[in-house]
């Protein structure tokens, strides 16, 4: 099944099964689906030659999908809850949320759904410094008795109220500047910075051991990312939520070969968004790993997960690295 985007918004192919012929249909943005909108699927009676019609009827019912969400959509209402500030944060279209990096938003919505489910029902009006201490305290508490504080957890939610208060304090919603004037007062401590660093031999080690394993696209990744100092992002990427696209997802911002010119690397780091460029034939581990592609395979993304053809899924890539480098031998790599 193929969709097709431009001219005609929403048009996929689908094969028919009794004689392979391909088959117009019409489906709504997910987004759409998901509020309640209804047909989602439209099956195009139109000869599959006549790309003009076909065309004329995707933008068509495209715009009535388009109306239909204008109206329809639900409003979010600030009733003086945390809950409700949540959700305005949350469903504004012109939220700074929005703005976010997606791995962002995956981090800030873990604590915002601790908040909503914990103290979402508190009203903004009656809160005060008394209330984020006792929050504070009770959050970083083992999840099971003989377990470690959650530090880092309460920590985090605590500085998600601040976001949440000065999003409040923009929007002109009562209460909100003055909880955000008590936060900053407050200081609530956190786990300290993570001091293990992977070294050189362990590199080198690990590098061996993939081979060993058969795989040898976390030895190239790891050679890029410990001698290119680059993220794990920048290397393997990351797959995006893409409502437009039938699976949902695309992936964006990981390492290409048309980024490395003669084992030159000249791409944009998603830290900063300026223009790194390293020089790997300085760099012997990564240059190895590198010239151990063929060149006809020197095409794509550079880093692929061997069972699926396709760019690593952020979970699958940290599931494979540790099983090449078990703990506690070698730190966490991000």
């Amino acid at each position: 099944m193929s969709r097709e985007p431009g001219d005609a918004p929403g048009l996929e192919w689908k094969k028919r099964a009794r004689d392979g012929a391909r088959i117009p249909r019409w489906r709504a943005r997910k987004k759409a689906v998901a509020l309640g909108y209804r047909p989602s699927v439209i099956q195009l009676k139109i000869d599959a030659s006549n790309h003009a019609a076909i065309a004329e009827r995707c933008r068509e019912e495209w715009a009535k999908m388009e109306a239909w969400l204008a109206i329809e959509r639900p409003a979010t209402v600030f009733d003086g809850t945390l809950a409700s500030l949540i959700d305005l944060y949350l469903g504004n279209e012109y939220s700074p949320y929005h703005d976010l990096r997606h791995r962002t938003q995956r981090s800030y919505d873990q604590h915002l759904k601790v908040l909503k489910t914990s103290v979402g029902a508190r009203r903004i009006d009656r809160l005060n410094g008394e209330d984020f201490r006792r929050w504070y305290r009770k959050l970083r508490e083992p999840k099971s008795p003989g377990l470690a504080p959650r530090i880092g957890r309460a920590h985090d939610c605590m500085t998600m109220l601040r976001i949440l208060f000065g999003y409040g304090q923009t929007r002109g919603l009562p209460n909100c500047e003055r909880l955000k004037g008590i936060l900053a007062e407050m200081r609530f401590k956190n786990t300290p910075p993570r001091k293990a660093i992977i070294t050189y031999e362990q590199v080198v080690a690990f590098i061996a051991k993939a081979h060993e394993l058969g795989q040898p696209e976390l030895a190239l990744a790891q050679a890029l990312q410990f001698e290119g100092t680059l993220r794990q992002i920048d290397v393997i990427g990351e797959w995006l939520p893409d409502p437009d696209r039938r699976s949902g997802t695309r992936w964006a911002n990981g390492l290409l070969w048309q980024h490395i010119r003669d084992y030159v690397l000249a791409k944009d780091t998603t830290k900063t968004g300026q223009e790194t460029g390293i020089d790997f034939k300085l760099y012997p581990l990564a240059l190895a790993e590198l010239q151990r592609v063929l060149p006809d395979q020197r095409v794509g993304p550079v880093i692929k997960d061997s069972r699926t053809g396709q760019p690593f899924k952020e979970r699958r890539f940290q599931k494979n690295w540790r099983a090449v480098a078990p703990r506690p031998a070698y730190p966490t790599m991000s």
